[in-house]
């Protein structure tokens, strides 16, 4: 029998919270002797790259019955199941919950939440496909219930955290040297030892506008030389810079991504509050970079980084 960690109160509290952003906890839990489900997602798309590790998340309670059974009835991929992983909340913690390999819980609960982990495979040519699993709860009744959890595999990597790409003016001070792989910045102390990882180089000029460069270029290193900081660009990586400030950042994807037009692609573009810039690394992969001049006048990104290059 696999064995379940039961999760602690504070978790069970930001689940509640986010149940109720994503349907009505009282249409879950509404008088029944039948199985409600609902999923656990906040979002209408969730989305995931080949080889993420990824959980289906989703509630069952029945009023006036105990549920007994939780088992999968359906999916669309061949997945690597977590079973050992699998967690529950929603219970009472001070008893164990386990749930053996029929799906059958070893004891009776009103209401349950189960998060089930599993590996997306390692596929590139899944890009684009959902992936699902279909849950069907029993109860003691011989009522049951059945939800249909979904994941889109995508070509992208999104991290929405805001984050500080910028040189001071005149200086050699700041964060600006961008790895989109690892979301890093890097200041003047430490890229030395991140050369290999390097995309986006930021400057800001004399008259306070804003600069991201290619690394590898002969002017990034002018600039940079001028400032006092000791920089060759030939060690550098090469990425190239195009506007796309007809794109929306948020309902950009892998389509904008593949699509961007190159040709006229530039070393150095000026970005402000509300710049969407479209990156190639020397490697191929795109990214997307959503930019906001903060409050202290230096900008902060956004990026959207494809995990493999896509042949054009």
């Amino acid at each position: 029998m696999m064995k379940m960690n039961i999760l602690k109160n504070g978790f069970q509290a930001l689940i509640i919270v986010s149940l109720m952003a994503a349907c009505s906890l009282g249409e879950v839990l509404e008088p029944s002797d039948g199985v409600n489900m609902a999923l656990m997602e906040t979002v209408d798309t969730v989305v995931a790259i080949p080889g993420d590790t990824i959980s289906f998340k989703f509630i069952a309670s029945t009023n006036g019955a105990t549920l007994r059974r939780i088992e999968i009835v359906e999916k669309s991929h061949n997945f690597n199941e977590l079973k050992d992983s699998i967690r529950f909340a929603l219970v009472d913690e001070t008893l164990e919950l386990t749930v053996d390999e029929e799906g059958y819980l070893s004891r009776p609960v009103s209401t349950v939440m189960m998060i089930y982990p599993v590996i997306v495979p390692n596929d590139k040519a899944i890009v684009g496909e959902v992936l699902s699993m279909t849950f069907k709860a029993h109860n003691d009744k011989g009522k049951s219930g059945s939800i249909k959890s979904s994941f889109k595999i995508v070509n992208y990597i999104r991290n929405t955290s805001w984050l500080w790409l910028y040189k001071l003016a005149g200086k050699i001070q700041g964060s600006m040297f961008f790895n989109p792989a690892k979301y890093k910045v890097y200041s003047n102390s430490s890229f030395g030892t991140h050369k290999d990882e390097i995309d986006v180089a930021a400057y800001t000029a004399n008259d306070g506008k804003h600069y991201f460069l290619n690394p590898a270029d002969k002017e990034t290193q002018t600039l940079f030389v001028t400032d006092g900081m000791e920089y060759d660009a030939s060690t550098m990586r090469t990425t190239k810079f195009i506007s796309l400030d007809h794109v929306n950042f948020d309902l950009a994807g892998d389509t904008e991504l593949e699509q961007m037009d190159f040709s006229k692609a530039v070393n150095k573009i000026e970005v402000i509050t509300g710049s969407v810039v479209g990156f190639e690394n020397q490697d191929g992969r795109r990214g997307i970079m959503n930019v906001k001049i903060s409050s202290s006048i230096y900008p902060t990104i956004q990026c959207k980084f494809q995990a493999v290059a896509k042949k054009q």
